[in-house]
């Protein structure tokens, strides 16, 4: 987290809730610090996960043939027109990392979505086909 308010009220509404559960803390100072350390790692991890996938783009986006690029400048034309609400929806489904992880934040977006996480999946295939339905549009106007 770039933010330090913003990862410090993390931390704090983390322990909140871990003591809330009933969690036993000898020392909350030491026991908040632990926290704040993770929330450190997690935005580590992110921004590495971030920087890298960034410059994996790049190296494909150099080796890539016009169509290729054109397909991306569609794609891209097509994501912002789509509603916010949208555009969030699918950010926050792809953004999760790889594995359990991945099953895990999917679980927790449906919740808070409180929808199941089969209605989460469809919303999201439909927003995918969508999507590739207007770039499919776009590439014919063009052509």
């Amino acid at each position: 987290m770039a933010d330090t308010a913003a990862a410090a009220d993390e931390a704090l509404d983390r322990a909140g809730r871990r003591i809330g559960e009933g969690a036993a803390v000898p020392n909350v100072d030491n026991f908040c610090l632990g926290i704040a350390r993770f929330i450190i790692k997690e935005g580590w991890r992110f921004n590495t996960r971030e920087s890298t996938a960034f410059l994996k783009f790049l190296e494909q986006y150099e080796r890539a043939s016009a169509d290729q690029i054109d397909r991306l400048s569609f794609m891209k034309t097509c994501f912002e027109q789509l509603p916010q609400y949208d555009r969030n929806l699918l950010n926050s489904y792809c953004a999760a990392p790889r594995g359990q992880a991945r099953a895990k934040h999917r679980r927790e977006l449906a919740e808070n979505l409180n929808v199941t996480v089969s209605a989460l999946r469809i919303r999201v295939t439909r927003l995918r086909h969508g999507l590739e339905d207007c770039v499919k549009d776009l590439s014919k106007n063009y052509w």
